[in-house]
């Protein structure tokens, strides 16, 4: 696995980027910056969720390899879920989160408030696996 992918890099990504390797481990092929490819874990259980909730199927073999793996949210101009994500369309969704996520720690942690305003996908890349790392 390489850790430093940004969500938006996910944007572009269709269910047959989805491989198993042979111990069963999940991964999703990206292309990441300067055309590079890599492989991202993806927990099992968590993509098992997405694709039910868009109502999809779990089962491989029923895959439509071209199916985005990040949908579009806009449910009323294409129906389930068929249309990707634009990478600028996920990065307005993650902004959103984490200004109401600062919002909700601002009187607890001011600090850590100030901190998610700054946040972008690309601060993602290296703060998440910074902390896994660190426990």
């Amino acid at each position: 696995m390489r850790p430093g992918y940004v969500p938006t890099n996910w944007s572009p990504s269709r269910i047959g980027d989805i491989h198993a390797d042979a111990h069963g481990d999940t991964w999703l092929t990206v292309t990441g910056k300067g055309a590079q490819t890599g492989k991202v874990a993806l927990p099992p259980l968590a993509l098992e969720r997405s694709l039910l909730q868009r109502r999809l199927p779990v089962t491989r073999m029923r895959w439509k390899p071209a199916t985005p793996l990040v949908a579009t949210l806009e449910d009323d101009v294409v129906p389930h879920g068929t249309a990707g994500i634009t990478a600028t369309r996920l990065r307005q969704v993650m902004q959103r989160f984490f200004v109401q996520a600062a919002a909700l720690v601002q009187d607890d942690h001011p600090a850590l408030a100030e901190k998610l305003l700054r946040a972008s996908p690309h601060w993602m890349r290296h703060y998440i696996p910074f902390r896994i790392m660190s426990g």
